[in-house]
């Protein structure tokens, strides 16, 4: 139960910023459906460019969008509960699997509301192709926390800002390179290319973020 407190006191600080960052998105999802892009393709679903358009980067400006908000709006309070150490016990003890799996359902949790809130608003205001618009949510929602466990990295590792510029660059780089972004759409095994990338991240960061907690120092 103690446990249960401290993570709702930590997960409830800060929502006064919380609170101005969804208001900049809204309006920012706003435009989005308004602006005469596909909507059929989900929000923060990666898309290729249009043919008037001179970059990658430019016809996923919304995407971008979703990720930094998505990132912006968790605070690091996540990783600041997977960090921080065992209080109220008389016996120092290292942190165990538990803080870590709860760590994991935090930004599990998180990601799927993230994504599945904009899902459910592009599906009232789409009504076309929603199997296309939950697979760009489950998409999306699976990059953010890939993204949120390469930040955790460099959280842990007391380098916080080489976090922040490792999930930068893996998630710009396909923006930018359209023979990798097509490659990612592609589907030669029934399944997007995409999903077991995402797959195999998420496996090797899960490891890497436990090997680097269980380093941690007790304070």
């Amino acid at each position: 139960m103690m446990a249960w407190r401290r993570i709702v006191q930590i997960l409830r600080e800060g929502n006064g910023l919380r609170l101005m960052l969804v208001l900049m998105y809204v309006a920012m999802t706003y435009r989005f459906y308004t602006s005469g892009q596909d909507c059929r393709i989900f929000i923060g679903m990666f898309r290729a460019p249009e043919s008037y358009m001179p970059s990658g980067l430019e016809s996923n400006l919304y995407a971008i969008g979703f990720m930094v908000v998505g990132v912006a709006l968790m605070l690091e309070r996540p990783s600041e509960y997977l960090s921080i150490p065992e209080t109220m016990v008389y016996v120092r003890r290292p942190r165990g699997l538990p803080r870590f799996l709860g760590y994991c359902a935090i930004v599990g949790a998180y990601c799927l509301f993230y994504a599945g809130v904009q899902l459910a608003v592009a599906l009232h205001v789409v009504y076309a192709s929603p199997k296309q618009l939950m697979i760009g949510a489950v998409c999306a929602g699976w990059t953010l926390l890939v993204l949120a466990l390469i930040i955790n990295l460099g959280y842990l590792g007391r380098n916080r800002p080489y976090g922040y510029l490792a999930a930068m660059v893996l998630y710009i780089v396909p923006l930018s390179y359209m023979p990798l972004m097509r490659w990612l759409l592609e589907s030669p095994l029934g399944v997007p290319n995409w999903s077991v990338t995402l797959g195999v991240l998420t496996a090797a960061l899960i490891v890497a973020n436990y090997a680097l907690f269980e380093r941690l120092e007790i304070i």
